[in-house]
């Protein structure tokens, strides 16, 4: 597995899920297929699930047990962790200073996330206001070398 640690945001699932666009959808596809096979160090807050849910039935009006599915996919994709380890005071300090989703507040107050060590995966630039190191899929392909 390549060494570096990839913190999932939601809308790269729901690109490989709705696909809106064909060239996002291939890019994150091939993000998804690369964590499949442990070439890409993936990890997805366990907060997104819920988000997840509300998107694919409130913005996309899937069917409940569409939204199940979808989101049974995405947790039992081989080689992605789950974590919830959230600095809530840090999430709230964040969420006071910028004009950001609380959500990407929480998801840049992870302390691998905060140091640097894991990279949002995301086509959201509200994380380019958080201080948190944040690549496209695209980006991410190129990074570990995975040809499109």
């Amino acid at each position: 597995m390549n060494g570096s640690n990839f913190l999932i945001d939601t809308n790269v699932f729901i690109e490989t899920l709705i696909r809106r666009d064909e060239e996002c959808y291939r890019d994150c596809l091939m993000l998804l297929q690369a964590v499949k096979h442990n070439q890409v160090g993936a990890i997805m807050a366990g907060v997104e699930l819920a988000e997840l849910v509300w998107v694919l039935g409130r913005t996309y009006k899937l069917k409940k047990a569409e939204i199940i599915n979808a989101v049974k996919s995405v947790i039992q994709l081989r080689g992605l962790k789950l974590t919830d380890d959230y600095d809530y005071r840090e999430a709230l300090s964040l969420y006071g200073k910028y004009r950001v989703k609380y959500i990407d507040c929480l998801l840049a107050s992870i302390p691998e996330v905060r140091e640097k060590s894991w990279m949002v995966v995301s086509y959201d630039k509200d994380f380019d206001k958080l201080g948190v190191v944040r690549k496209e899929p695209a980006e991410v392909l190129k990074e570990v070398k995975i040809e499109k």
